[in-house]
């Protein structure tokens, strides 16, 4: 048996453990044999489109067909739901830790705008403040691991460069927003890394044509 069936077997074997399912009973639900059932389970027949479908549907799973390049996203997703599905204290922890980089967020945007007033002639500052902003509504980027390092260190470079208020060189002014919007870009971009998929089609258009 192929790593592709492989896998859809233990996907299969492990919702049906979840759900507290035995053969029989899940058997009773997709209208699949029992026998044919642990065969599949068991790798010794290749599914049918149609005993799979009827087997998904009853253990409240969801057929797609997607891009090949989506697949490590949809399954980094699949991983991080299954873990916040058997940990709530790690969905509670998540859950902080955005509040915490929304809390950050807006103390950058307070620090810049300080800034704004501090170097009038600092053009860059006005941009770096957009790009504080549209990570503020990114509700990804504020979800990911590194998001308060980030954000704390754009907030610490724009104080640094506030506490030598009065500095005439342009090229050092320049330099610290600068190092500042590289640390709010890094987090932008691998925010919006992950593939986005459109309009997945259902794996019901298939031709049930194979054989068990």
């Amino acid at each position: 048996m192929s790593y592709t069936l492989d896998e859809i077997a233990t996907t299969l074997r492990t919702a049906r453990e979840q759900k507290g399912l035995s053969q029989r009973e899940l058997s009773k639900r997709a209208g699949v044999p029992q026998s044919h059932i642990s065969k599949i389970e068991g790798g010794a027949v290749d599914l049918r489109i149609s005993s799979l479908l009827e087997l998904a549907r009853a253990l409240d799973l969801e057929m797609v067909l997607v891009s090949r390049k989506a697949v490590p996203a949809i399954k980094s997703i699949s991983r991080k739901l299954a873990a916040s599905n058997n940990h709530p204290a790690e969905t509670s922890r998540l859950a902080s830790e955005a509040r915490s980089a929304q809390r950050e967020i807006s103390r950058l945007k307070r620090t810049i705008n300080s800034a704004i007033v501090q170097y009038p002639n600092a053009k860059d500052l006005d941009h770096l403040k957009r790009q504080a902003e549209e990570i503020q509504q990114l509700k990804d980027a504020l979800r990911e691991p590194e998001a308060i390092r980030h954000i704390r260190e754009a907030t610490k470079t724009i104080r640094n460069l506030q506490s030598q208020y009065g500095l005439n060189s342009t090229m050092v002014i320049s330099d610290s927003i600068k190092q500042a919007t590289r640390e709010l870009e890094s987090l932008r971009k691998h925010a919006i890394s992950t593939p986005k998929i459109e309009r997945p089609r259902s794996a019901y258009s298939l031709e049930d044509d194979s054989n068990d």
